[in-house]
């Protein structure tokens, strides 16, 4: 048969091509009675509400017809352009455009059934707790499982309801599970191949509505997605990328119900680099020197009241010993890579969301003695903004790690900074690993095709790094 693209029924369960053919991803009319189902690949083919379909979309919508991506609905063959689609409609789709020989979510399904605990395998395990299959009566069951595996569509399922696949999916959501059929599906993980980390402060501008993403009054300090689901760093990759636009004014709107028409492109341009808009990325605003017109002066770590330390301070450490601050020049932070805990011991004053004026010191703040006497690498949450107002600190926000084998410490956004800044140069054998910044605190790793890449990013990895017996 000519137009036709056949794969192995074992690639997915029987019990799914139902979800399956709703969410337009197959034709069931056309599965013969050897174990293989045909794609439906007719470009002529037209909706019934063909006219329905704006000028912006059509191509995106003709292409993914064209290759068996979308489909009508059986009753009447209509798309419904502007009608909402599922979770699972959208998981499929994604699913079977990038990967449309079904070769990845079988691997995942298998990792599934290999992953194998106390006699039952977590394929199995989750039969017999039912948190999918009571809920769906079985449909699609394959699909979310080896997704799940793959790092794609996870956290929509919950012990009391088993999931909510049925319900319309939002753009931020959607965007996150494009992001994660790339990496996982394509092994294109944007936020690594567009250098999110490093031009973040200017890609944001490329989002009209980007404090709607984010909310940075949060203790790891790290933006959160408005409904604590999708990460905008996810949104942000794709529209540095060039997958997502945004409107006339660029906003994305995360909270809305994407749209059939626009899931069709988003898809479209995922698939098709070729597709995607050309981006340049902006240039991040020049920060703002709050130093400037401070005057050095002499600071002891034993006065509580003291102002934050600037670039040329001297600084008495509480045994005695003196320093003198320096402002790093790669990463902008104070005290970088320098033996000082620039905040430790200080009293801090900032003000609640709830308008409280709150006042504590950083030494005793979630205080924890380590094994060797040290305090704990995690000395609590500093905040350094408009909000939050503590007009004296330099330093940046978030919690305040220090690092007792070395006596350094810094808030969180401060120590990412100086992870980025110790980036090595030159290339390396995929696989090579290299410890960098004071103390070899920092891990780098070389991956093919991506190069080097920071591997303490999080707060859990600070921890991990700064432990005494490591």
């Amino acid at each position: 048969m000519k137009n036709e693209t056949r794969v192995p029924i074992s690639r997915i369960t029987l019990r799914a091509l139902a979800i399956l053919a709703a969410a337009g991803s197959i034709n069931v009319a056309t599965i013969p009675l050897q174990e293989h189902f045909v794609y439906n690949t007719q470009a002529s083919t037209r909706f019934s509400d063909d006219s329905s379909i704006r000028d912006y979309s059509r191509s995106s919508v003709e292409s993914l017809l064209a290759t068996g991506g979308i489909k009508g609905y059986p009753e009447d063959n209509t798309f419904r352009p502007q009608g909402t689609i599922t979770k699972l409609e959208f998981l499929s789709m994604v699913v079977n455009s990038l990967d449309p020989n079904g070769t990845k979510l079988a691997e995942g399904v298998q990792q599934a059934k290999d992953d194998v605990e106390v006699g039952i395998s977590y394929y199995d395990s989750l039969k017999k707790d039912g948190l999918l299959t009571e809920f769906w009566g079985g449909k699609a069951f394959d699909l979310i499982v080896g997704a799940r595996e793959l790092g794609i569509g996870s956290g929509y399922e919950t012990n009391s309801t088993g999931g909510n696949w049925d319900t319309p999916i939002t753009r931020q959501d959607a965007a996150m599970m494009v992001y994660q059929g790339l990496k996982a599906l394509k092994g294109n993980d944007l936020y690594v191949t567009m250098g999110v980390a490093e031009n973040r402060n200017g890609g944001k501008k490329l989002i009209g509505d980007w404090d709607e993403l984010t909310d940075t009054d949060v203790p790891d300090g790290h933006p959160q997605s408005v409904s604590g689901c999708a990460h905008p760093d996810d949104i942000l990759s794709l529209y540095e990328a060039g997958i997502l636009q945004g409107d006339s004014e660029a906003k994305f709107y995360p909270n809305k119900y994407l749209t059939r028409e626009d899931s069709a492109i988003i898809i479209d341009k995922a698939v098709n680099p070729e597709k995607r808009a050309k981006v340049t990325i902006p240039e991040a605003d020049k920060e703002i020197d709050k130093t400037e017109g401070v005057e050095n002066t002499t600071l002891k770590q034993t006065d509580p009241t003291r102002r934050g330390a600037i670039d040329g301070d001297t600084f008495i450490k509480a045994d005695g010993t003196s320093i003198k601050v320096v402002r790093d020049e790669k990463s902008g932070v104070i005290g970088a890579n320098q033996p000082v805990a620039l905040d430790m011991g200080r009293e801090l004053v900032r003000t609640s969301n709830e308008g409280k004026r709150i006042e504590h010191k950083i030494a005793n703040y979630g205080e924890v003695k380590l094994s060797d006497g040290s305090l704990s690498v995690n000395l609590g949450y500093i905040s350094n903004d408009k909000i939050s107002a503590d007009e004296n600190t330099y330093s940046g926000k978030g919690d305040y790690y220090y690092n007792p084998k070395t006596g350094e410490g810094h808030s969180s956004t401060d120590w990412s900074k100086i992870a980025e800044s110790l980036k090595p140069t030159g290339e390396g054998k995929p696989g090579d690993i290299k410890k960098v910044g004071l103390g070899d605190w920092c891990t780098y790793k070389y991956y093919d095709g991506v190069g080097w890449n920071c591997e303490t990013v999080t707060g859990s990895d600070l921890t991990e790094a700064f432990k005494v017996d490591k």
